[in-house]
């Protein structure tokens, strides 16, 4: 049994897929992928407005103009 087998085991023991028919096995792991692209899109998203609003000059945006109070001209 190699590396990859052994984690397929170790997943389907884990949570036990291994008493399941192959279309109940099939919908589980359907709704895990669909939970975790859930998870990934919107911590990529949080991420990019986090970026935005702490990296200056990110998108093209000037971060000078969008906070006035930080940096007085003068």
């Amino acid at each position: 049994m190699n590396w990859v087998q052994r984690k397929i085991y170790l997943y389907n023991v884990t949570f036990g897929l291994y008493m399941l028919d192959w279309w109940e096995r099939c919908l589980f792991n359907t709704l895990v992928v669909v939970l975790l692209w859930f998870v990934f899109f919107n911590v990529s998203r949080y991420l990019m407005e986090f970026g935005k609003s702490v990296v200056p000059g990110i998108y093209g945006e000037s971060w000078r103009k969008n906070r006035p109070g930080l940096f007085p001209s003068g």
